[in-house]
């Protein structure tokens, strides 16, 4: 699950962790490709069958019962709708043309390579909830993430992983990483990645600032009106 949520840290000492049937809010600052200099607020729900994820310069719609996934560009006013199918038909595509490259090319991509994730033994109150910081290491990918135990995340999440799992959504260095996170079973309050794409460096990361139950405001979970549909992007035969 690519995609990202200043709280006042004056919560009660011990942040009570939420059922997972309860509808859940995390506001977060994050940065990285796609994002304004210095990054931007994003908000993340977790409500019924859909995932939001929204922030001023894009807002995704996961909705489970229907199996799509809506993108919305509120600068260019376009939206792009993609079905669960079309997801998997994308990523059987990209897999295939990643397993094509030549060794020496996956090599210095370091497609091959594992990820580790090992805990520092550092421990840290974020959004009032108490994290422990994990170094990752190994490929493509360098940094760290605070994770928390603390807070129950609600079923729609397990649910959207499993579905990406089986999509294949995430592919590569960004597939391996994402892989070796989830197996923490824990949220990720804090991330500082660096993923090496050849000669280039990606840069990104995110701070959660706020943690609470609640559900989206009904104008995010709608394509805005007068916004216009866009043709899926084409992948090479």
């Amino acid at each position: 699950m690519q995609t990202i949520p200043v709280l006042v840290l004056a919560l009660a000492l011990a942040a009570p962790a939420f059922p997972a049937d309860k509808n859940l809010m995390l506001r977060q600052q994050a940065f990285g490709p796609g994002s304004p200099e210095g990054g931007e607020e994003q908000s993340e729900y977790f409500s019924g069958d859909r995932i939001v994820i929204a922030s001023p310069t894009r807002r995704a719609i996961v909705d489970l019962k229907a199996q799509t996934w809506t993108l919305i560009d509120p600068k260019q006013k376009t939206y792009t709708v993609m079905t669960f199918d079309e997801l998997r038909h994308m990523a059987e595509r990209a897999a295939k043309a990643l397993e094509a490259l030549p060794p020496e090319v996956r090599k210095n991509l370091a497609l091959d390579t594992p990820i580790s994730v090992q805990p520092t033994g550092k421990s840290e109150r974020i959004a009032g909830y108490t994290a422990r910081e994990y170094e990752v290491s190994g490929g493509a990918a360098s940094g760290n993430v605070w994770i928390t135990d603390e807070i129950t995340m609600p079923a729609q999440v397990r649910e959207w992983e499993k579905v990406s799992s089986s999509l294949g959504v995430a592919q590569g260095a960004g597939g391996s990483l994402a892989a070796a996170i989830a197996k923490l079973n824990g949220v990720p309050l804090r991330t500082r990645m660096t993923v090496a794409m050849g000669p280039r460096k990606v840069e990104s990361g995110t701070e959660v600032l706020e943690v609470r139950e609640a559900t989206p405001p009904a104008d995010l979970l709608t394509v805005p009106a007068g916004f216009k549909k866009a043709a899926l992007p084409a992948l090479p035969d």
